[in-house]
C-alpha cells in the first residue's frame, strides 16, 4: 500500500494530463471522465484494500485532480474552469441534486464567487472525499455566511443600500440574479439558525433585497432603554431616524443624539441624520435602518425616492425567505430591534411616511398646504423612461426627499394602510400627533389629520350643503379615501368630522376658529367653543346660511349633542325680525344676545306680525321648527298671543302708524275672546290701552 498508493496517485495525476490534451480543458477530456479513476465507498474494503484507499486519498490531498468548472460570471467565448487540489476545494455539505435544485443555485452562487467549488457526477466520490479527509472545506451554512461576511463586498447597483466599494464582483453583481441569490443566501444561511442567533450571526451579510434593487447589509443594532426612545420621541424625533444615527455612530447612543440635534437645528429632516465621520465612497454605503412591509405599506413608499429604505415582502418570491425576514424584522419589539430591519407598524408608519413627503409637508404650522390632486404614484419618471439601472443612482430619499406632491393614489394607499392595520387607533393617533400633511381635500388643500382642519366626511352630504359648507371654510375629505371594502374605525371620527348633525357642526365651528385666528395671523386651530360671532362668516352668502339651517334643523340628519347646542350658539344662521317696524328677517348668532322671543301661531310671512315684532324675535315656519330653536336657544321665551300683545304690541300702540295700529287693532278685537281666556291678565291690559279711534281723533281703551 505504502507503494502502490503514491503510484496510483501519479497516475491519476498523469491520466488526467494526458485525457486534457495536453493540460487543456473544457472539450470533453479530463473533466468528464476523472471521477472514474476514484475509489468509492471505501467503507466496505477490507484487508490491504482498505489500507491502500487510505494511502491513495492521503497523497492526493495536495494533488490539482478536482475539477472546479467556469464561473456564469465568465462569460469569454471557451471559457475553462481550473483543476484544483482536494485540500484548497470547497464541497457541497449534501451531493449535488441537479440543476434546477436548491443545491443547483448554491453550486452556481459559490461559482460567481470565485471559490474553488469542486462538483461531481459520481454518486459518493463527494462523500468519500470528505470522510477520507482529502476534502476539508463543505459549504455549510456557518461556511458561507462566514464567506460573505468577511467578504463584506459592496454591490455595484443602484439606490439607498447600494454603491461601490472595494470587494471585487461576485454572485451579488450579477444583475438578472441578484435578488434571487440574495434571497437563496438569505434561507440557507439562515437555516441553521435561530432568530437570537440572527444578530451575530447575518451581521455584514448583504442579503436584504430591497425594493429598488439593491442588496442592503444586515447589521446589529446595540439594546436601546425604551425611556431614551420615549424622551427622543417627545422631542419630535423618529425612532426610525435614531436608529439610523445610531448606527451610523457605531452604537454610541450619545453620539447619536448629538448627531439628531445637529441634524434637527441645521434644518435637515431629522429621519436620516448625518453620520459622525461620514464614510468615502470606497467605504460604501452609510449603514442604515430598513423597513420591511408589504402591500399598502410598501406603496406608501414605492417610488419617492425611498425604494432603497425598505423592503417589500410582496417581491420576495421565496416563500421561507419572506419567513425569515419576518422574524428578522420582528426584533425584541419596537423598542429594542435587533437587527437594522424593522417592520412597518402603525408606531413607525409616520416615520416612514416622513422620509417620502416634501420638506414643506411635515407638520407645517399652518396646518395644511396647496394640492392639487392627480392620479397615479409620483415616481419622478414618465412612461416609458429609463429604467433605475439605466439611469444610475436615485438621490438618497433621506436626503433628498420626495419633492413631488404625493398623487391621489398615494393617499389612497396610506389610508387603506392606517384603516386596515392591526392597530387603526394607535396609526391614527400617531397620524394626528406627527402634525404631517396626511388628509387629501376636495378644496384644493391637504391638511394634518386634526378636528382643527376642519375637515368633514361627504359621504352622504348632498352638493347644495357640500358648496354651502365650503363657502365656509370647511373641507371635505377626497372621494376614495374611505372605502366600502373597509370599514372606518370609531376612532377616525375624532379626526375628521362624520356627515350627521354633531359632524356637521363640529366642522364649521373648526372652520370658523380657524378663519377668526388666519385674521388675527395665526395658524389653523387654536381656542375652541365658538368661532366668535359674524366675523368668521363675513362674506358666507346668505343662501348658504340658509342651507346650513335647514340641514341642522332637520331631526333625520343625526341627534344633537349638548356640545353641539352650545356651539351652535355662535353660528349666524337663525332668523331674527327686523326692528322699526320693517318687514324681513336678518341673520343671528343666537349667542348675541341674552333674552330671545318667538310668538306661538305666528302667521309667516304675516306683515301685521312683522311689523310689531323687535329684533328680538327669531323666527321660524313651522311648528317643527319653534321645537328645534326651543332646543337650542336655552334663553328663547315662547310666547303666546295675549303674551305677545301685553307685553309687546299694547305699550307702543300709540307709535304705530295709522294702518298699522288700525290693522291690530281689529285682530285684537276680533279675537279678544280668546285672548283673555288665554290670559287672565290680557282683559285689564286692553282696557288700559288707548288705541280705538274717538270722533275727536284720540284714542279711548277698551
Amino acid at each position: 500500500a505504502d507503494v502502490a498508493g503514491p503510484c496510483y496517485c501519479r497516475l491519476l495525476e498523469g491520466a488526467i494530463r494526458e485525457w486534457g490534451n495536453g493540460g487543456k480543458v473544457g472539450e470533453g477530456g479530463a473533466e468528464d471522465m476523472y471521477e472514474t479513476l476514484f475509489p468509492v465507498d471505501t467503507e466496505r474494503l477490507g484487508g490491504p484494500w482498505k489500507l491502500l484507499a487510505h494511502r491513495f486519498y492521503a497523497g492526493v490531498r495536495e494533488l490539482p485532480v478536482l475539477y472546479g468548472r467556469p464561473s456564469m460570471l465568465d462569460r469569454s467565448p471557451g471559457a475553462e474552469g481550473r483543476w484544483i487540489t482536494p485540500a484548497a476545494s470547497v464541497v457541497l455539505a449534501q451531493d449535488d441534486e441537479g440543476e434546477g435544485s436548491d443545491s443547483d443555485v448554491l453550486v452556481r452562487v459559490l461559482r460567481a464567487e470565485g471559490l474553488p467549488l469542486a462538483t461531481f457526477e459520481r454518486g459518493g466520490l463527494r462523500r468519500t472525499l470528505v470522510e477520507r479527509g482529502a476534502c476539508r472545506t463543505t459549504a455549510t451554512p456557518q461556511y458561507v455566511r462566514g464567506h460573505f461576511r468577511a467578504k463584506a463586498t459592496v454591490v455595484v447597483v443602484v439606490g439607498g443600500g447600494g454603491g461601490k466599494g472595494k470587494g471585487k464582483g461576485g454572485a451579488l453583481d450579477i444583475p438578472s440574479e441578484r435578488r434571487r441569490f440574495a434571497e437563496y443566501l438569505l434561507r440557507y444561511c439562515s437555516s441553521d439558525l435561530t432568530p437570537p442567533q440572527f444578530s451575530a450571526e447575518l451581521a455584514g451579510c448583504n442579503f436584504l433585497p430591497l425594493a429598488d434593487n439593491a442588496l442592503g447589509t444586515i447589521r446589529s443594532v446595540p439594546s436601546v432603554d425604551d425611556e431614551v426612545l420615549s424622551q427622543l420621541g417627545s422631542m419630535g424625533f423618529t425612532t426610525l431616524g435614531f436608529y439610523d444615527a445610531l448606527l451610523e455612530s457605531g452604537g454610541d447612543v450619545d453620539a447619536a443624539v448629538e448627531a439628531l440635534f445637529a441634524k434637527k437645528y441645521d434644518g435637515g429632516p431629522n429621519s436620516a441624520p448625518p453620520p459622525s465621520a461620514p464614510a468615502s465612497q470606497e467605504e460604501g454605503p452609510r449603514p442604515r435602518m430598513y423597513l420591511l412591509c408589504s402591500g399598502d405599506g410598501a406603496r406608501i413608499l414605492s417610488g419617492r425616492g425611498a425604494d432603497g429604505t425598505f423592503v417589500n415582502l410582496d417581491d420576495v418570491d421565496d416563500a421561507i425567505a419572506r419567513s425569515v425576514l419576518e422574524r428578522m424584522g420582528g426584533g425584541d419589539g419596537l423598542g429594542s430591534p435587533s437587527l437594522n430591519l424593522l417592520t412597518l407598524t402603525p408606531d413607525t408608519l409616520m416615520d416612514a411616511v416622513e422620509t417620502v413627503l416634501p420638506k414643506e409637508w411635515r407638520s407645517p404650522s399652518s396646518g395644511a398646504v396647496p394640492w392639487t390632486p392627480r392620479a397615479g404614484d409620483v415616481s419622478g419618471e414618465a412612461d416609458g423612461s429609463e429604467s433605475k439601472e439605466e439611469k444610475g443612482a436615485l438621490p438618497d430619499a433621506s436626503e433628498a426627499g420626495a419633492t413631488a406632491p404625493p398623487s391621489e393614489e398615494w393617499f389612497a394607499h396610506l389610508w387603506q394602510y392606517m384603516l386596515s392595520c392591526d392597530d387603526p387607533s394607535a396609526c391614527l393617533a400617531s397620524a394626528s400627533a406627527s402634525g404631517h400633511i396626511v388628509v387629501p381635500t376636495s378644496q384644493g388643500v391637504a391638511c394634518k389629520l386634526s378636528p382643527d382642519s376642519a375637515v368633514v366626511n361627504p359621504s352622504e352630504l348632498d352638493a347644495g350643503l357640500m358648496e354651502a359648507l365650503e363657502c365656509m371654510g370647511v373641507r371635505t375629505l377626497m372621494p376614495g379615501m374611505l372605502t366600502e371594502d373597509v370599514a372606518a374605525p370609531r376612532e377616525l371620527w375624532k379626526y375628521v368630522h362624520t356627515c350627521d348633525r354633531d359632524g356637521v357642526i363640529r366642522a364649521v365651528d373648526a372652520a370658523m376658529r380657524r378663519r377668526a385666528s388666519e385674521r388675527k395671523g395665526g395658524t389653523e386651530g387654536g381656542g375652541g367653543g365658538g368661532g366668535g360671532g359674524n366675523a368668521p362668516f363675513e362674506g358666507v352668502p346668505d343662501a348658504a346660511r340658509q342651507c346650513l339651517y335647514d340641514f341642522l334643523r332637520d331631526g333625520s340628519n343625526g341627534k344633537l349633542s349638548e356640545q353641539s347646542r352650545r356651539l351652535l350658539l355662535h353660528f349666524p344662521i337663525f332668523r331674527s325680525h327686523l326692528d322699526a317696524c320693517k318687514a324681513g328677517t336678518k341673520f343671528v348668532a343666537p349667542i348675541q344676545s341674552r333674552a330671545w322671543y318667538a310668538l306661538e301661531g305666528a302667521r309667516s310671512p304675516d306683515p301685521i306680525d312683522q311689523a310689531v315684532m323687535s329684533s328680538e324675535f327669531l323666527a321660524y315656519d313651522s311648528p317643527a321648527e319653534l321645537d328645534f330653536l326651543a332646543s337650542v336657544v336655552a334663553s328663547l321665551k315662547r310666547l303666546n298671543r295675549a303674551r305677545f300683545y301685553r307685553r309687546f304690541v299694547l305699550p307702543q300702540m300709540g307709535d304705530l302708524d295709522e294702518h298699522t295700529r288700525g290693522s291690530v287693532a281689529e285682530r285684537i278685537l276680533l279675537d279678544a275672546s280668546s285672548l283673555c281666556a288665554s290670559d287672565p291678565t290680557f282683559r285689564d291690559a286692553l282696557v288700559a290701552t288707548r288705541f280705538v279711534p274717538s270722533a275727536c281723533g284720540g284714542g279711548k281703551g277698551g
